[in-house]
């Protein structure tokens, strides 16, 4: 038989490693004490797929009642406060968060867009993976820091010298070079120029885009 049930907890077993969901039988919204009470509830999500809900009053699960030492098993939830977008182009396939709808992934024809749902969401490419540091991505037109070239001019006539030196972005000095000038008519010859190197990011991968 299917019933369907208000969903008032959600855990991940690890005996086994489903989503057991404490469920209340269908009523007032404010009664649940008054209500049926069906608990470890498996929530059969796909193979391959696992959904933590967000639960709140409006959660709802579609179930069916099995007896013996299991009472129901979830087939499917939905929360009746969620509003997903409701026209996804022909052929899409979307993913979506369970509780936040602007958070998904579309497949389309040649796309793949990932959506964050705020200015302030991020994508992480394999944030448990061995490379992952947490750096953000540049795109093409992104300045760099290159680093600043300082020209020194000093000595006292005849012998002048002028010294180039870089540093890197990180602060580390370069000896560039130096160049020495021999003149018994200059009796002065000091100064400093400090360029400071600037530039931008001009090629990039073409499949995939920020």
């Amino acid at each position: 038989m299917l019933d369907f049930l208000k969903i008032v907890s959600a855990v991940r077993s690890e005996s086994s490693k489903f989503v057991e969901l404490g469920t209340r039988g269908l009523g007032e919204e404010s009664s649940d004490q008054d209500a049926e009470t069906v608990d470890q509830v498996a929530f059969l999500s796909p193979l391959g797929l696992l959904v933590m809900p967000k639960v709140q009053r409006t959660l709802r699960a579609l179930a069916a009642r099995v007896g013996g030492p299991v009472e129901a098993v979830a087939l499917a939830l939905w929360d009746k406060a969620v509003a997903h977008d409701p026209a996804p182009e022909n052929g899409e396939t979307r993913l979506w968060s369970a509780a936040w709808p602007l958070v998904c992934v579309r497949l389309l024809d040649g796309l793949v867009e990932v959506r964050v749902g705020s200015p302030n969401g991020t994508v992480r490419l394999a944030p448990d993976g061995t490379g992952y540091v947490d750096k953000n991505v540049s795109r093409v037109d992104d300045t760099t820091a290159n680093g600043t070239l300082v020209i020194v001019a000093a000595g006292a006539s005849p012998n002048f010298t002028i010294t180039a030196t870089y540093t890197d972005a990180n602060g580390a000095p370069s000896p560039a070079g130096v160049i020495t000038v021999q003149s018994a008519f200059i009796t002065s010859f000091t100064g400093t120029i400090t360029v400071p190197i600037t530039g931008k990011i001009t090629s990039g991968s073409p499949r995939v885009k920020a």
